[in-house]
């Protein structure tokens, strides 16, 4: 039989993650919060925290001359036809290799953070030591618990198990940063959709009958205001407007589109910077507004600013 100091280790873990991690509702896309503000206005302070990440005070302070430089050479990158001006779908192809790349440096962190034996991969073991302080033989006798909230827990980690796996494509037991990008952000990888289609059904459909209905779709602490949006964003997932959530439907809602996002973003910019009205961004144009660019997505969140080298410029 456990041990009540494990017991009393384990559910303190289960209601940590509970309050950090929410996988309903559009948790999985935790880069793309905050895109827009309460009003409906687009939000500059998610730009500039997107693009900025951690360097954010060290660009803060950087000279504006030099900051427009930057920006000079890595417009240059983004009109990839050398036309001399970038069209929507540069932008949007650049905004989309941006959410990648910050993907992957978040998984190089996390990997420096938990790769223990320093072979720049992270095992199952060690993330199980990382993320939740147990060894595999501590949840093994973690499973001999009947309680309600040991199983929440052991249904949690069951589920980070499944995901690893399909992570780990080349089945080394190790997720390299590519594949802990994937890992940590499945939506940006087709591999990975499906895992996140089933955890989103185990953690939704309560009654197992393979769909997920409204009641089930709501959660119990939201107020009327927000069941009221909730409520239209399941008519909007709802498509064959049966009343409940198939799998396919339920995809919409556990992998979100970023191509839509990268879309929207692009339509953004080129909407506040394109003075003629021709549809395309000169670099003058771009340069005029060099505060807006420092605060998208466009500027791969900044990192892209902040590693090039004076000698580019």
């Amino acid at each position: 039989m456990m041990t009540k100091t494990f017991l009393v280790l384990a559910l303190g873990v289960l209601s940590t993650l509970a309050i950090d991690e929410d996988p309903r509702h559009g948790a999985h896309n935790a880069i793309h919060e905050d895109h827009f503000s309460e009003d409906g206005e687009h939000n500059p302070e998610y730009d500039h925290e997107a693009i900025l990440g951690s360097r954010s005070e060290e660009f803060s302070e950087m000279d504006p001359e030099e900051a427009r430089a930057k920006l000079a050479v890595l417009v240059d990158q983004m009109d990839t036809n050398g036309d001399g001006n970038v069209n929507k779908e540069e932008l949007k192809n650049w905004v989309l290799q941006s959410f990648k790349k910050l993907d992957e440096e978040e998984a190089e962190e996390k990997i420096e953070e938990q790769d223990l034996d320093g072979d720049e991969a992270v095992s199952w073991v060690e993330y199980l030591s990382k993320s939740y302080s147990y060894s595999p033989d501590d949840i093994e006798k973690f499973k001999r618990d009947e309680s309600h909230e040991m199983k929440d827990f052991i249904g949690m980690v069951e589920s980070d198990d499944k995901k690893f796996k399909v992570a780990d494509v080349d089945g080394n037991g190790l997720l390299s940063r590519e594949e802990y990008a994937a890992f940590l952000h499945p939506y940006d990888y087709p591999h990975m959709f499906d895992i996140e289609v089933d955890r989103t059904m185990e953690d939704t459909d309560k009654d197992g009958n393979g769909v997920v209905s409204m009641e089930e779709y709501l959660t119990e602490d939201l107020d009327e205001e927000s069941v009221i949006a909730e409520k239209e964003q399941f008519a909007e997932y709802d498509v064959n407007k049966d009343g409940v959530l198939d799998r396919e439907e339920i995809r919409a809602w556990a992998i979100p589109e970023n191509d839509e996002i990268a879309d929207e973003e692009a339509e953004h910019l080129i909407e506040e910077t394109d003075r003629d009205n021709d549809k395309v961004l000169s670099k003058d144009e771009i340069l005029e507004n060099v505060d807006l660019w420092v605060g998208s997505q466009a500027t791969n969140y900044g990192q892209t600013l902040q590693d090039m080298d004076h000698d580019e410029l």
